[in-house]
C-alpha cells in the first residue's frame, strides 16, 4: 500500500472511534510521510500516549519546520507529557529541561529548538 492508502484506511478506522486498529495501521510505514507521521500523533495523542504523539509530531516538525500547528501539536504533548508551564501553550511559549532533552518549543515561525 502506498502512504496515502494508508493514511486513509487509518482516517476510516479513526472516524469510526478504532483508534487501537487505526494506529496499527499506521505502526510499519514503507516510506516516511509527513502526513502519516501527523495522523499517527493525532492517534497517539488521542490514545493518551503523549511521549509516543511527541515522536511523531517532532518527526513532523523537522520534516516542515514552518508547519505550526506541528510545533503546537508537539508543545500540547510534551504539555501533556511533562506536566510542565501549565497555560503555557496558549501563551505561545513552553519550557521545560529533562535527562531526556532540553526542549524550548514556540508556536512563531521561525524558532528553532
Amino acid at each position: 500500500m502506498t502512504a496515502f492508502q494508508v493514511i486513509e484506511k487509518a482516517r476510516f478506522l479513526r472516524a469510526q472511534g478504532r483508534l487501537d486498529e487505526a494506529l496499527a495501521t499506521l505502526e510499519a510505514p514503507t516510506e516516511f510521510s509527513a502526513d502519516l507521521c501527523a495522523l499517527r500523533g493525532a492517534i497517539e495523542f488521542a490514545l493518551g500516549r503523549h511521549s509516543d504523539a511527541a515522536l511523531s509530531f517532532s518527526a513532523v516538525a523537522a520534516n516542515r519546520p514552518r508547519d505550526a500547528r506541528a510545533h503546537y501539536n508537539l508543545a500540547l504533548c510534551l504539555e501533556r507529557w511533562w506536566g510542565c508551564c501549565p497555560g503555557s501553550v496558549r501563551s505561545g511559549k513552553a519550557r521545560h529541561n529533562s535527562t531526556w532533552s532540553t526542549c524550548q518549543i514556540s508556536t512563531e515561525f521561525g524558532k528553532t529548538w
